[in-house]
């Protein structure tokens, strides 16, 4: 599970980063921004990927966090990077990722105490 421990802290930085690169900003600002929102699809893209590679056992066990919808996003940004919807972006960035924040901090504090989990 070492390697669940690790898959979880990288999401949790991709969170932080998104939620810091969103934080004080309006969907004007971001609309307006090419670079923010590479940079929080980017974020997205890593969050979906170490999702991706969370054992079924993890998974299994915390069925309440959106494995298969997380990893979606990534397939979609990685995949069909020209149609992707900046409303979904922006929303997954301001609203779900806080929630999601919480989740992976749970997780990690029960399954794996002691680290670090906020930043």
């Amino acid at each position: 599970m070492r390697r669940d421990e690790l898959r979880l802290r990288d999401i949790l930085e991709h969170i932080n980063s998104a939620l810091l690169a969103v934080a004080g900003k309006l969907r004007s600002d971001f609309d307006a921004d090419p670079i923010l929102q590479k940079a929080v699809q980017y974020d997205l893209l890593t969050i979906g990927e170490a999702t991706s590679n969370i054992s079924e056992e993890l998974r299994t066990k915390y069925s309440q966090v959106p494995w298969k919808a997380i990893s979606g996003i990534r397939t979609i940004l990685a995949h069909q990077y020209f149609s992707i919807d900046l409303d979904i972006v922006w929303q997954t960035a301001t609203s779900d990722l806080a929630p999601l924040r919480a989740q992976i901090e749970e997780i990690l504090n029960a399954d794996f105490p002691g680290g670090t989990t906020s930043a």
